[in-house]
């Protein structure tokens, strides 16, 4: 169901900023249009206690996933080196400490 609505990133290719808002108002725009849907079959006499747990768990189904895959993707070739060396790098001979002892 979340592949339906947020399909994962094709390997080696990067979403525009644009492309990322268009995805995340299409996104808002479905929730919207089932969150209508669901209180059209609540008014019409279904069950609430139902439709409103189908509804959450059905968002928290999609935001999990996504969450899984940021958390799951390759990091950027900046964050790799920065994992790989420690955050906090130094030029050489720039010790924290003050200068050698002569």
């Amino acid at each position: 169901m979340a592949s339906e609505i947020d399909p994962p990133a094709q390997p080696g290719v990067t979403a525009t900023p644009a492309t990322r808002s268009a995805e995340k108002q299409a996104r808002a725009a479905e929730q919207q249009a089932r969150a209508e849907q669901t209180l059209q079959r609540i008014f019409a006499g279904g069950d609430l206690g139902a439709e409103t747990l189908a509804l959450s768990n059905r968002f928290t189904d999609e935001t999990s996933a996504r969450w899984l895959r940021r958390l799951r993707r390759r990091p950027s070739r900046a964050e790799a080196t920065e994992r790989q060396h420690g955050s906090d790098r130094r030029a050489p001979g720039d010790d924290a400490d003050g200068p050698a002892p002569a």
